[in-house]
C-alpha cells in the first residue's frame, strides 16, 4: 500500500474512532457505512490506478455507496422494534423488487417480439419510403424508451441486491437464521431476474443497431 492509501486508512480510522462515542445509533450506522465504503473504495482505487487520484476517487465513490447502505440500514432499523421485524421488512422489500422485475421481464419479452415483428414488416413496406421513415422514427423512439427503462430497472435491481447481500451477510443479523435463509434465497431470485434484464437489454440494443443500418 502506498502512502496515499495509508493516509486515507489511518485518517478514516482515527475519525471514526473519535466520533463514535458521541453519535446516535442511526448516525453511527451511517458513519460505519461511509467508513467501510471509503476504505474499500480507496483500496480498490489504489489497486487500479496506484496514485493519489485513484485513491481519492475510490474513497469518494465507496463512501457514497457506504452511506447509501448505512442510511438504508439506519432508517429501516429505526422503524422496527426488533431484529426479526427489521429482517422481515428487508425481505419484503426485496420480494417487491423481485415481483416488479419479473413483471417487467415478462413485459419485455412480449415487447421485444412485437418490435421485431414490426421491424420485419417495415422491411417489406420499404417501397413507401415516406411511411417507412415515419414508422422507423416511431420504432426508434419506442426502442430507446425501453432501453432506458430496462437500464433503470437493472440499476435498481443491482442496488437492491447489494443492500440485501450486505444485510444478510452481516454477522450481526444472524440472530434469526430462518429469515437469513429466506433472504439469501431471495437474493438468488433477484440475481436471476437481473440476468434476464441484461439479456433483454442486449436484445433491445441489437434491434436498435439493426434499425440504424
Amino acid at each position: 500500500m502506498n502512502r496515499n492509501a495509508l493516509i486515507i486508512v489511518l485518517c478514516s480510522t482515527t475519525f471514526l474512532s473519535g466520533c463514535t462515542s458521541n453519535l446516535s445509533d442511526q448516525s453511527l450506522t451511517k458513519a460505519q457505512g461511509v467508513f467501510g465504503g471509503c476504505l474499500a473504495g480507496a483500496l480498490l482505487g489504489h489497486t487500479v490506478r496506484n496514485d493519489k487520484k485513484g485513491v481519492m476517487t475510490g474513497c469518494l465513490v465507496g463512501g457514497a455507496v457506504g452511506y447509501a447502505y448505512g442510511d438504508h440500514v439506519a432508517s429501516k432499523k429505526a422503524q422496527y422494534d426488533s431484529q426479526e421485524k427489521y429482517l422481515q421488512a428487508v425481505i419484503d422489500e426485496g420480494k417487491t423488487i423481485a415481483e416488479n422485475t419479473q413483471h417487467l421481464n415478462k413485459q419485455l419479452r412480449t415487447e421485444i417480439q412485437n418490435i421485431e415483428r414490426r421491424q420485419q414488416l417495415l422491411a417489406k413496406q420499404i417501397q413507401d419510403q415516406k411511411q417507412a421513415n415515419h414508422t422507423l422514427a416511431a420504432l426508434q423512439s419506442e426502442t430507446s424508451t425501453w432501453i432506458k427503462k430496462t437500464e433503470s430497472a437493472i440499476a435498481q435491481v443491482e442496488t437492491e441486491i447489494s443492500i440485501q447481500k450486505q444485510v444478510f451477510n452481516d454477522e450481526n443479523n444472524n440472530t434469526v437464521p430462518r429469515l437469513v435463509k429466506v433472504g439469501k434465497a431471495q437474493i438468488s431470485g433477484l440475481e436471476s431476474e437481473e440476468r434476464a434484464l441484461k439479456i433483454a437489454l442486449a436484445q433491445l440494443k441489437l434491434i436498435d443497431e439493426r434499425r440504424a443500418i
